[in-house]
């Protein structure tokens, strides 16, 4: 997919930030970037920061609409005819059923404290000298929404990033 990310935007960019390690778990955000303006993002988390990185790179690219490559099937090895077996006793059929099926088990993606983001946000602020006036009307241009709390995660994650790439003493959101 990066390779097809290339041939689509030569003078892309793909920027991987990590947002949270928790009880060993690593949560990662990719931006996707061409021309200076953000065209996808993914989220991705995992027990190490290379799966992390790895699955919330495949979700932005995902979001911009390029397909992630087909999964291959292991080569099984083609197997002789073998005799006809005579049919399971009840036994060994009741046996078989009590069997249970291995379960992969993916290891959950860590839950964000969001009072934090939105604490986060608020230093951003002012570092900024937004007013929250001038937060809120940011908000409704870009979100639709008249305050943080009403932005999902995705969309208070977003703000901050937007936030944080903002030089300092910037008094006016953009129009």
């Amino acid at each position: 997919m990066v390779g097809e990310f290339r041939q689509r935007y030569p003078l892309g960019c793909l920027s991987s930030e990590l947002l949270q390690i928790h009880e060993g778990h690593y949560l990662v955000r990719v931006t996707v970037q061409a021309g200076g303006v953000t065209l996808a993002t993914g989220l991705g988390g995992g027990n190490t920061i290379e799966i992390a990185e790895d699955r919330a790179r495949e979700r932005a690219l995902v979001a911009l609409g390029l397909t992630p490559p087909p999964v291959k099937e292991p080569n099984r090895p083609i197997l002789p005819p073998t005799e006809a077996k005579p049919p399971a006793t009840i036994e060994t059929q009741a046996v078989a059923s009590l069997t249970p099926a291995p379960v992969v088990v993916e290891a959950p993606v860590p839950k964000l404290d969001m009072l934090d983001i939105l604490a986060q946000t608020t230093a951003e602020m002012k570092r900024l000298g937004w007013s929250n006036t001038q937060g809120r009307e940011y908000l409704r241009r870009t979100y639709g929404r008249n305050s943080r709390q009403d932005l999902n995660d995705q969309e208070l994650l977003d703000f901050l990033h937007y936030l944080r790439t903002q030089p300092a003493g910037n008094p006016h959101p953009p129009v």
